[in-house]
């Protein structure tokens, strides 16, 4: 639609940054941010940013636990692209803590053991039911406001005018009057009833 035409171009380091983000890519998430960090600061977009790296961080680490039965701390963090063993053991605590995952951690060896939770992974916690519906409402409250947008938009004489390359005052003045007169005034009338049949 009309929005998602022109997203491409008027928000492409957040195109870029929600690729990256989908395909799991974090070397390309960090690239995005840091070399748009000033524009998206300027945006008050930055701490949005961060939360969605530390989710991809996370959801890194998820996977492993689908691979892996034991792994070293030193081994997630090279895997899920974090700075250190400290940085990842700080994040496994947070997400056992919160449900994401279940395993345990042998901080003198620094060896980390992943266990099956049969209640995730049937879908059957509390958690995980408070989160899909969470990430459901939130994706219908977005395509609703898209939507929202995209009408308001398509309805704007001003974008209407700048799109064909017509003066918006000769279509807002020619509304005005009704679309009636003659002589130079009947301008505006056939100005407008090209516009929308064009639009149409």
């Amino acid at each position: 639609n009309l929005v998602h035409r022109h997203v491409k171009t008027l928000c492409a380091p957040y195109v870029d940054f929600a690729n990256a983000f989908e395909h799991d890519d974090v070397e390309k998430a960090l690239k995005v941010l840091n070399e748009n960090e000033q524009s998206i600061k300027s945006d008050r977009n930055l701490g949005l940013m961060k939360q969605c790296l530390s989710a991809l961080h996370r959801r890194n680490i998820q996977k492993l636990t689908s691979t892996y039965v034991t792994l070293s701390l030193a081994d997630i963090a090279k895997t899920a692209h974090l700075k250190d063993a400290k940085e990842a053991e700080a994040y496994l605590f947070k997400m056992i803590d919160d449900g994401e995952i279940n395993a345990r951690i042998n901080q003198k060896d620094g060896m980390v053991t992943f266990e099956e939770d049969h209640e995730s992974a049937n879908f059957d916690s509390a958690w995980t039911s408070q989160t899909l519906d969470s990430r459901i409402s939130k994706a219908i409250d977005l395509t609703k406001r898209l939507k929202r947008m995209d009408n308001e938009i398509s309805s704007s004489t001003a974008y209407i005018a700048r799109l064909h390359g017509i003066r918006e005052e000769m279509f807002d003045l020619d509304i005005l009057r009704g679309g009636s007169g003659r002589g130079p005034r009947n301008t505006g009338a056939g100005i407008s009833r090209m516009m929308m049949e064009m639009w149409r």
